[in-house]
């Protein structure tokens, strides 16, 4: 474990200050454009929305087995990498592991998060106002409620994208706008509020930068 100084310490608990008020801001501000948001963006015909290859991609980045699959190819090269060049360090192995733990992690949390929040998704009994309908913590349980804060497809597509973006240094340019497009399907279809994707991206954000520091890779790039 490395060794913090005061001005270590100080540096990274005002950076977490700014981080935790950047998330409020950005929360208060979507949450009061959520209902306007939601009646912008979604697509009537959603059958046809859906039937559309590039919706399906999109939609397919927030599918677990997805990353599972990219996860596994990165271990297969790393493993190969690792017999052709002995001096490869050992640790490189792990990109995979670590972005398969990212996608679970965030889409499993996000998951957890609609239970203990218990906020109904924006078309709720076929009913399509927009509006803020709340149940109760942990009713999902019992099996209650259809509840979408936050979107565990966001989850998963942001976990991966963040955890990539910092071992395979580069990749978040095209990983992270991937990602966000997998949060904007959720919002065409309705199925979601801004509020679900923005919370999944940031619980995915902390998920991603926990894994890489316990594990010692590197930043995002």
């Amino acid at each position: 474990m490395r060794f913090l100084t005061p001005h270590d310490r100080r540096v990274r608990r005002r950076r977490r200050l700014l981080l935790a008020a950047a998330f409020l801001l950005g929360l208060i501000v979507l949450t009061l454009l959520d209902r306007a948001i939601f009646e912008a963006l979604r697509v009537a015909d959603r059958p046809r929305l859906e039937r559309r290859d590039w919706y399906q991609f999109l939609r397919a980045l927030g599918y677990a087995p997805t990353w599972i699959a990219v996860g596994a190819v990165l271990i297969a090269c790393d493993a190969a990498a690792r017999r052709m060049h002995a001096a490869r360090p050992a640790h490189a192995a792990r990109r995979g592991a670590l972005t398969i733990l990212g996608a679970l992690l965030g889409g499993g949390l996000a998951e957890l998060l609609k239970v203990v929040v218990a906020r109904q998704r924006p078309i709720n009994n076929g009913v399509a106002d927009g509006a803020y309908v709340w149940g109760y913590p942990f009713e999902a349980l019992a099996g209650g409620g259809n509840y979408g804060l936050a979107s565990s497809h966001a989850g998963v597509a942001f976990g991966a994208a963040f955890v990539l973006a910092r071992v395979a240094p580069g990749s978040g340019w095209v990983l992270i706008p991937l990602a966000i497009g997998c949060g904007v399907s959720r919002l065409l279809t309705g199925a979601h509020f801004a509020t679900d994707v923005y919370v999944a991206a940031w619980l995915s954000g902390v998920i991603a930068a926990a894994l890489c520091g316990r594990f010692g890779e590197g930043r995002a790039a």
